[in-house]
């Protein structure tokens, strides 16, 4: 889901792959976001470099537990890190709450209880 509220945007991935991330990016070769819920848990099947590039997330959300997959994978987390974009997991950073305000966004991490600003540009 690629959507707009005001002037935040944000992609919401689900669990796409590969083909799935090289069809939005035919779609629209740039795409930045604000946000990013990072595709299939940052697994190595997703997250190409080209998807990245393409959205270059402000913030990008891993949405993951415990697992016996090693997810999300550590290249794909560098690869974010790479864009610039602050990575939040789940695992680590607990329930993350959005928040949106004309003056900009953040987001607050339940389990270290801080709040990351992301002004509006």
């Amino acid at each position: 889901l690629l959507g707009c509220l005001s002037r935040f945007r944000f992609l919401l991935t689900g669990d796409i792959g590969a083909k799935e991330e090289e069809r939005l990016r035919q779609e629209s070769p740039s795409m930045p976001v604000d946000l990013l819920k990072v595709p299939h848990h940052g697994s190595r099947n997703s997250s190409s470099g080209l998807f990245v590039s393409a959205t270059r997330p402000r913030a990008a959300v891993i949405l993951v537990g415990i697992n016996p997959y090693s997810q999300p994978h550590p290249e794909i987390i560098t690869r974010y890190r790479q864009t610039g974009s602050t990575v939040w997991r789940t695992d680590q950073d607990g329930t993350l709450q959005l928040l949106l305000r004309p003056q900009g966004w953040s987001l607050y991490a339940s389990r270290s209880n801080t709040l990351h600003r992301f002004p509006t540009p």
